[in-house]
């Protein structure tokens, strides 16, 4: 849980990294079994999901199940940036 900037800003540098890891892995797919490439992404999705939550959270990005308005805000938000 990020506690301060310090960490969140750790947090960000290290989603950075690992979709760094995933734009490298994708670059060599097409040289790796399908098989190895989901064991070579599943834990790097993992890890990005979570650090993603987690500054989400820090952050008040993250919906709150009784906040209907919120809710679609944050939904609209999100939707805006992809």
């Amino acid at each position: 849980m990020i506690q301060n900037d310090a960490q969140l800003h750790q947090s960000q540098e290290a989603a950075a990294c690992l979709e760094r890891s995933l734009a490298l892995l994708k670059r060599d797919r097409a040289g790796i079994h399908p098989n190895r490439y989901v064991l070579m992404a599943e834990p790097i999705l993992k890890d990005l999901r979570k650090i993603r939550q987690s500054i989400d959270e820090y952050v008040g990005a993250a919906a709150r199940s009784h906040d209907d308005e919120g809710t679609a805000k944050v939904e609209e938000v999100q939707r805006n940036l992809n």
